[in-house]
């Protein structure tokens, strides 16, 4: 008999050590909000979560990007706006000095302005620039390159180009005489019509950039709803499960105490329900 008490005691101890752990795993559950807190749990669908995750990680990241690559383009655009501005009131220079109604001296007058808005185009495109990256002087990299998904594929790319004096062609050019003023408005003219459809081209990438953020979002939530569906608790089955646990743990309890001071085995095993 006492052998017998023995091998039963040992079984309530065990099966009580069952219920605590599990209770208490439910728990860790419960309080996380998944199912899936180790791999062991599930290995395959283990898995597939992980997988999940890096994809919306990158995705998260990825949408970042996009969105910094539309910040940086729209800040190349307010520069060329800039430009495009100073070439207009240049230009308008160079038509009022085309005209005789003025003397050489006030040519030489209204030149001086038309050099300061020369210059004020290559300040301006000094200093149009992104996170410290200069974007249209021609010093910095002007071959950009954004990475917009969650997949190595996921990039996509724009050439910004150079707009300065120099390369707008405006360098040298003067309204200090009629003939020169003359000259400088079909150079001018030139100008603006290259900076829009740099503009326009410009506009048509962040839309790209803006299409492509909304889709890599998209598979973001996609995937974000795919894994929660995979390791997210249900509530309500964890509540449950926490309330037959608790009743179990409760039972083992008063089983283990009747088994421990030398109560009948068969009271032990009754109140667990093995």
């Amino acid at each position: 008999m006492r052998i017998r008490d023995s091998f039963t005691s040992m079984a309530v101890t065990r099966h009580f050590d069952d219920i605590r752990s599990k209770s208490a795993y439910t728990q860790r559950q419960m309080g996380a909000g998944e199912t899936l807190i180790t791999a062991k749990d599930d290995t395959a669908n283990f898995s597939i979560s992980q997988r999940l995750r890096a994809q919306i990680e990158s995705s998260q990241r990825a949408v970042k990007n996009a969105q910094d690559g539309i910040t940086l383009m729209q800040e190349a655009d307010g520069g060329i706006q800039s430009i495009v501005d100073n070439l207009q009131k240049a230009r308008s220079l160079a038509i009022y000095s085309a005209s005789d109604a003025i003397t050489d001296s006030d040519r030489a007058t209204v030149n001086k302005e038309f050099q300061m808005y020369i210059d004020e185009i290559n300040r301006q495109s000094q200093a149009t620039n992104y996170n410290g990256k200069q974007l249209i002087d021609g010093t910095g990299e002007q071959s950009l390159k954004f990475h917009v998904g969650a997949n190595e594929a996921d990039s996509i790319s724009f050439n910004l180009p150079t707009v300065t004096a120099d390369s707008l062609g405006v360098t040298g050019t003067s309204v200090a005489t009629r003939e020169d003023a003359e000259n400088a408005l079909s150079i001018f003219d030139t100008a603006v019509l290259r900076l829009g459809v740099t503009r326009s081209d410009i506009g048509a990438f962040v839309n790209r950039l803006e299409n492509a953020e909304g889709y890599t979002q998209i598979q973001n939530n996609n995937n974000s709803a795919a894994n929660s569906k995979i390791k997210d608790i249900d509530i309500a089955e964890g509540s449950i499960a926490m309330a037959k646990e608790k009743i179990q743990y409760e039972a083992a309890s008063v089983a283990l105490s009747k088994s421990s001071s030398g109560n009948s085995a068969a009271a032990a095993l009754l109140q667990l329900g093995i």
